[in-house]
Parts: structure tokens; C-alpha cells; sequence
């Protein structure tokens, strides 16, 4: 019961994980023509970038321990099967 509930847990982590990546891919720079604004924005966009980084890690880690806890739910479920 433990590790279906585990294994459940870090798949809707890594569901979370996931979407809320999406908004820090939507940024739109400004005109290259607008030194200021560009150079702020790309000081902005190095956090941005550095925040997905983070995430993507996170997710990584979390999908992989659902991939183990998945495997052995299918493991106990169907012995026969291995």
C-alpha cells in the first residue's frame, strides 16, 4: 500500500512539476533597438532560465522514482509476467 501511494504521489508531483513549466517558456523580449529594456530583460530572462533549470531537475528526479515505483506495482501485480 505504501508504494502504490508513494509511487502516486510523485506522479502528480511530476504532473505539477511539469505545467508549471510552461508560463516560464512564454517571454517575449523586447526591441533590440532599446538597449536599456533588452539589457534588463535578458537579466531577467538569465533567472528565468536558471528557475526552469531547477524544475526540470526536480522533474527528472520525481518521474524517476515513479518509473521505479511503477515498475515494481506492475512487478506484484503480474509475477508471472517478469
Amino acid at each position: 500500500m505504501r508504494l502504490s501511494r508513494t509511487t502516486g504521489w510523485f506522479g502528480l508531483v511530476g504532473i505539477l512539476l511539469s505545467l508549471s513549466q510552461f508560463p516560464l517558456y512564454m517571454t517575449a523580449l523586447p526591441s533590440v533597438y532599446d538597449g536599456v529594456a533588452l539589457g534588463q530583460r535578458l537579466f531577467e530572462v538569465q533567472t528565468n532560465v536558471f528557475t526552469r533549470v531547477l524544475i526540470g531537475m526536480g522533474l527528472h528526479v520525481t518521474l524517476m522514482v515513479f518509473g521505479a515505483g511503477f515498475s515494481g506495482l506492475v512487478r506484484r501485480a503480474r509475477p508471472d509476467q517478469e
